[in-house]
């Protein structure tokens, strides 16, 4: 008996089979780290937060010596980033504008992979932060380099991990009775 031709051909690609989940892996991570890269490449800065937190890290001045402020604004409600870009520029004595590109694609990656740890499926992430983009201007506000995004991240992280606890407490409660009075 012969084997049909469609499935001579499909034993042909057995031996790749494993290795395609991982190509697709790697290359949604490539597409979110080239995104912000490319745009890097046409010289785009943010014109906002990002080159102040730079210059802060960059001068080693205070949040109120860098912008000019009411003095009820004088607190610093990102510290933790600024923190990080100073000890990231401490420790590379890199230039203000490479501080700015490595806020850029770190937060941007970041904002983008979040949801990827949970996900058997990582291109249906992309293809829908692409839908997102397209619709709105999620591009635009990813690509800004403002720690928002460390919160924005936290969202899909928060709740696939939600969605994960009540399926595994449905579990634990579907073989037994329910709780509650018998009525």
């Amino acid at each position: 008996m012969t084997v049909p031709r469609a499935h001579s051909g499909s034993l042909r690609f057995e031996p790749f089979r494993r290795w395609v989940p991982l190509a697709v892996w790697a290359i949604v991570i490539l597409v979110i780290l080239a995104i912000p890269l490319r745009i890097l490449s046409y010289g785009f800065l943010p014109r906002d937060d990002a080159l102040r937190e730079a210059a802060q890290a960059v001068s080693g001045k205070s949040w109120p010596d860098i912008l000019v402020l009411h003095p009820f604004y004088s607190v610093d409600d990102s510290y933790g980033w600024h923190l990080f870009l100073r000890v990231v520029f401490l420790g590379s004595h890199c230039s203000a504008g490479a501080l700015v590109a490595l806020s850029m694609v770190l937060l941007f990656a970041v904002a983008s992979g979040a949801a990827l740890r949970w996900l058997k499926r990582p291109e249906a992430w992309l293809i829908a932060l692409i839908a997102a983009a397209l619709a709105a201007d999620l591009s635009l506000r990813f690509s800004l380099g403002r720690p928002f995004l460390l919160t924005l991240a936290g969202m899909p992280t928060i709740l696939f991990r939600w969605h994960q606890f009540k399926s595994a407490k449905m579990m634990q409660e579907l073989p037994g009775e329910p709780d509650g009075p018998d009525m």
